[in-house]
């Protein structure tokens, strides 16, 4: 378990201030985050039983087709285009864009 002066203190370098209570209240939960860490570290890999799961990546290559037939799909459903593109309206407001 975490006291209240280890709170007190990781309080002082975050420069956030704390009540008593808020001090307690913190103590009690670092302190369960604490004991739950303390418990998956516990847990050794050979206890964990092996189910035979192969994960592999089922999204497809992400390669440049020669094909243009789906850009000229898509195109043909969008409202606005500039050339191979879609144009949109510019939404990014920055410092003297107002």
């Amino acid at each position: 378990m975490i006291s209240n002066d280890e709170v007190k203190r990781l309080a002082s370098l975050a420069r956030i201030e704390l009540t008593e209570k808020e001090t307690e209240t913190f103590a009690k939960d670092m302190g369960a985050i604490l004991t739950y860490v303390d418990a998956v570290k516990a847990v050794s890999g050979a206890e964990i039983e092996d189910k035979g799961i192969n994960l592999k990546n089922v999204l497809r290559d992400d390669v440049v087709r020669e094909d243009k037939s789906y850009t000229e799909a898509i195109l043909k459903n969008a409202p606005n285009k500039s050339g191979e593109y879609i144009a949109v309206k510019k939404i990014i407001e920055g410092k003297g864009n107002k």
